[in-house]
Order: structure tokens, then C-alpha cells, then sequence
């Protein structure tokens, strides 16, 4: 996965070269959710935004809140685990 973060979206996306052609840039998009994370790669051209890569993976936070609705530690290790297989 690309190390790039995501970046805002507009209509100047893409970045034009010296010769008049758009230069595609990549996006990612990351969703932080109680029962998994998601992630999507895409190369934006064109005004156009193709799909390159997609990531999901269960990490069942809300199973690890406790009574005061803190994250467990093994919830905590769970979340990190999986946004540093995320980053790579």
C-alpha cells in the first residue's frame, strides 16, 4: 500500500504537466469502524477514480469495551496490529 495519505478532493485533483496531460495522483481512504477497518486505494485521472486496492479486516473493538466503555488492551493491540498491516 501506498504511503500516501488521503488528500482533499476537488476539482484540481489532478496535477497537469508541462504538456497539458493530468498526471494521476493515488488516494486512500481508511474507515475506522467497532467491528473492522477498511481501506481503498484508488488512482484518481481524469476526473476519474479507479479502484486499485481494497483492505478488510475484522478487529471487533466494541467485544473489548468494559462496563465504563474502555477499550480492553487486547482491543487496543488489535487496532494497532491492523493499521500497521494497513500502512504496509
Amino acid at each position: 500500500m501506498s504511503s500516501q495519505g488521503a488528500t482533499q478532493a476537488d476539482h484540481s485533483m489532478a496535477n497537469d504537466t508541462s504538456n497539458g496531460v493530468a498526471e494521476p495522483q493515488l488516494i486512500a481512504a481508511v474507515d475506522l469502524g467497532s467491528n473492522s477497518f477498511h481501506t481503498v486505494i484508488g488512482r484518481y485521472q481524469d476526473k476519474k477514480l479507479d479502484i486499485i486496492d481494497r483492505h478488510k479486516e475484522t478487529v471487533r473493538l466494541a467485544a473489548g469495551l468494559d462496563d465504563n466503555d474502555n477499550l480492553s488492551p487486547e482491543a487496543q493491540q488489535r487496532a494497532l496490529d491492523c493499521l500497521t498491516r494497513l500502512k504496509q
